[in-house]
């Protein structure tokens, strides 16, 4: 929306009404700053999850997430204080969404309780590039090592920990699940 796009960072959500194919009204504005909103997906029929970036013109600033109720019209803010910052995101229901955030040189694992702001950590210690979760609950992700072109793998046998941000050569104790074996 900003007319020198060349010197901004912003990037609006917005929703539009559809009768079909054709628009009916104006397009609504859901983004509540004028900084970065990106990677919009629906939780549920009427709440709309989006990563927001939450300073102006700051190209490097934290990626959280905020949750857009479309009956209320309210916005509300996940992950404030957060350490990390959110990459990627997936809803799993209504309440939880599950990201990936940098984590000492990794791509950690994270699940968001919506209905507490509570964040627990899924992984550690191994760089998963992308995941999806199955309507059973299964995680497949792409797996990657500095000696090794990434992988597709499920995870197994996940148990959850309360975020560490002090730095530890720890790996998490899931059981990954080979589907390639393009290093091997």
């Amino acid at each position: 929306p900003d007319a020198m796009t060349a010197c901004s960072t912003n990037q609006s959500i917005y929703i539009q009404a559809m009768r079909g194919i054709e628009p009916v009204g104006e397009p609504e504005c859901v983004s509540t700053t004028q900084a970065n909103d990106t990677h919009p997906r629906f939780i549920s029929a009427t709440k709309l999850a989006y990563c927001a970036m939450l300073e102006p013109g700051y190209e490097a600033a934290a990626v959280r997430i905020k949750v857009y109720d479309m009956e209320t019209r309210q916005t509300k803010l996940y992950l404030e204080h957060f350490e990390r910052s959110v990459d990627s995101f997936v809803p799993v229901s209504e309440t939880r969404l599950m990201f990936l955030a940098e984590d000492f040189a990794h791509m950690s694992l994270y699940e968001l309780d919506l209905t507490k702001d509570h964040v627990l950590q899924l992984t550690r210690g191994r760089t998963y590039l992308s995941f999806a979760v199955s309507g059973s609950g299964r995680i497949l992700a792409r797996l990657e090592a500095l000696n090794a072109p990434a992988e597709c793998v499920s995870l197994e046998d996940i148990t959850p920990f309360e975020p560490n941000f002090s730095w530890s050569e720890e790996t998490s104790a899931e059981r990954v699940r080979y589907y390639t074996h393009f290093g091997q």
